[in-house]
């Protein structure tokens, strides 16, 4: 009977010490799950940050506004971006483009797709939006305008009474996204409706990781080049042109000098019908 009670507290004890179970790595991917939530948050804020300045650009060409400043945006000692202000328009912040990230250890897990908004001219002159190098259009097929219309001129009045009022112009659309259920989504009209447009995380690996998009809106800020223009480089190629301060005052020395002239020739061709002279040249 002795010998029946040891054999049975031995096999308890090697049926216990079998059923402990090591959580580690549960708790290491949940960690990793929310690391790479907070990081495609973060993506997408900047995303939306990035959209919001690239309206302010066109908007600040269409308004022949110039740029006053360009100051690097600071995160730990590292360069994330750039602030830059304007003569008319706000400040508005520009983040770098950040690689997307593939899925860790074991086999790669594919990467997860970030949209590429940017902004193209068409041959009417007005900046649209374009979604990965296409046209971003509405529900009707309408491409979507990056920059404002001008209001229509009020009509004539008749005789004896007042003509009406021109209409306002409308306002540029600024697309916003935002992640859902691991996919990107994108609205046009201020959050009420939202078109799902790829997924926002990567397919796992084997015993790999998610892996993360990147946000490619910008892909470089030139004002070094040249005193007279701040380059903004889109994803597709597209550059946007915008002068500077120094440029400003460049074309406003030209535009006084030239007016200067103008008076002063307008006073020679006086002297010479009056039958005036010269009496010195000085330099």
């Amino acid at each position: 009977m002795k010998k029946l009670l040891t054999l049975a507290v031995m096999v308890t004890a090697l049926v216990l010490s079998s059923c402990k179970y090591d959580d580690d790595d549960i708790w290491n991917s949940v960690h990793g799950l929310e690391d790479r939530v907070a990081k495609l948050e973060e993506l997408c804020k900047q995303m939306n940050t990035n959209i919001s300045s690239l309206q302010t650009i066109v908007t600040a060409l269409q308004n022949n506004d110039y740029v006053t400043g360009v100051t690097p945006v600071m995160q730990s000692g590292k360069e994330v971006g750039y602030t830059i202000t304007f003569s008319k328009s706000n400040p508005i912040t520009i983040f770098h483009g950040k690689d997307g990230q593939n899925g860790m250890d074991g086999t790669d897990g594919k990467d997860g797709t970030t949209p590429t908004i940017g902004v193209k001219q068409d041959v009417d002159g007005i900046y649209y939006w374009t979604l990965d190098g296409d046209w971003l259009t509405d529900e009707r097929g309408d491409k979507i305008k990056a920059e404002g219309t001008d209001g229509k001129d009020g009509a004539d009045g008749e005789n004896g009474s007042d003509g009406t009022d021109g209409t306002n112009g409308k306002d540029g659309i600024t697309p916003q996204f935002k992640i859902e259920n691991d996919y990107w989504f994108i609205s046009y009209d201020n959050g009420d409706t939202w078109t799902q447009v790829g997924k926002a995380t990567g397919e796992d690996g084997k015993d790999g990781e998610d892996g993360v998009g990147g946000d490619s809106m910008f892909t470089g800020i030139d004002y070094k080049t040249s005193t007279d223009y701040v380059i903004f480089t889109l994803a597709d190629g597209t550059q946007i042109k915008l002068p500077t301060w120094s440029a400003f005052e460049a074309l406003q020395r030209l535009c006084n000098e030239t007016n200067t002239n103008l008076s002063a020739l307008q006073t020679i061709v006086t002297a010479l019908q009056n039958n005036d002279y010269i009496t010195s040249v000085d330099p």
